[in-house]
């Protein structure tokens, strides 16, 4: 028996149904990802301890999290497209009903109103949830093996042994020692591990103990400024902004107060330590 037209007519791909179903996941999995991500631990955090949820990193819910946004405001403009008439009749209406309910109106905006300005100026309850968000992540610090410095696991071998004191060789003989085989000093520590499949934190460990003398101390101090804007450093350091800046157009490097050392020292070829102590010998 030949099939009827309205069976036919089903058989065929829906791109509405498509899209009405493709907004409604995304938009689920958009609010998922979000729960997850206000309960991470902060970068540095979760870099060096290798904290995943359900299997994932930090950076791949955040990359999750921002595509299906993007997913989300694509076919919602795609279901604008394919109603836009029932949708401007339902505005017609709802703007009608607006002008007869002002009351509700007006109650409407201002609970909106206060949702904003109370996330703006943390009052209660707003605040208190975005507390509990930054709660949870000092949870996560107090708990977890802290780094010698900030984003150390962006650190190549070579400087890690530098920086703790040791020949290559000695730190070469500690990890294989902890069955952590090192061919390539210039391999990141978070590479290492990586390929080990272990926390950089892991890795430190298996590392010989570092000396802590005051030279060593504030070579950490200058290893850890990578992350740092350039006034960040420069407030810590006693320098004048605009004297750095100055001392680093000399060497070619277009700088702002809000630049990393990590990208500054990128343009010039050089470490950020070696750029902060250009700045601090200038001074």
């Amino acid at each position: 028996m030949a099939p009827t037209q309205v069976e036919q007519k089903n058989k065929r791909f829906n791109l509405r149904a498509l899209t009405s179903l493709t907004v409604t996941l995304s938009f689920l999995c958009l609010a998922f990802s979000g729960i997850v991500l206000y309960f991470t631990p902060k970068g540095r955090v979760a870099h060096w301890t290798g904290w995943t949820m359900f299997g994932l990193e930090k950076e791949q819910w955040a990359g999750v999290h921002t595509v299906l946004a993007i997913l989300f405001v694509i076919a919602s403009g795609v279901h604008i497209y394919f109603n836009w008439r029932p949708l401007l009749r339902y505005f017609k209406d709802a703007a009608a009903k607006g002008m007869r309910n002002r009351a509700e109106l007006g109650v409407a905006a201002l609970i909106t109103l206060v949702f904003f300005v109370g996330a703006l100026r943390m009052w209660p309850p707003f605040g208190t949830v975005l507390d509990w968000g930054e709660r949870i992540k000092a949870y996560w610090e107090r708990t977890s093996a802290p780094a010698p410095y900030a984003h150390a696991e962006e650190s190549t071998l070579a400087e890690f042994a530098e920086i703790i004191g040791v020949s290559r060789d000695e730190l070469a003989n500690q990890l294989k020692a902890k069955d952590f085989e090192v061919s390539d000093f210039s391999m990141t520590v978070d590479e290492l591990a990586r390929q080990h499949r272990v926390s950089p934190n892991e890795v430190f460990e298996a590392f010989p103990k570092p000396d802590l003398s005051s030279a060593r101390r504030g070579l950490l101090q200058r290893a850890g400024h990578g992350q740092k804007t350039l006034k960040e450093v420069c407030d810590e350091s006693g320098i004048e902004l605009s004297r750095a800046i100055a001392v680093l157009e000399e060497k070619g490097i277009t700088a702002r107060g809000s630049d990393t050392l990590k990208s500054l020292a990128a343009q010039a070829g050089m470490r950020p330590r070696d750029l902060v102590d250009t700045l601090t010998a200038r001074e």
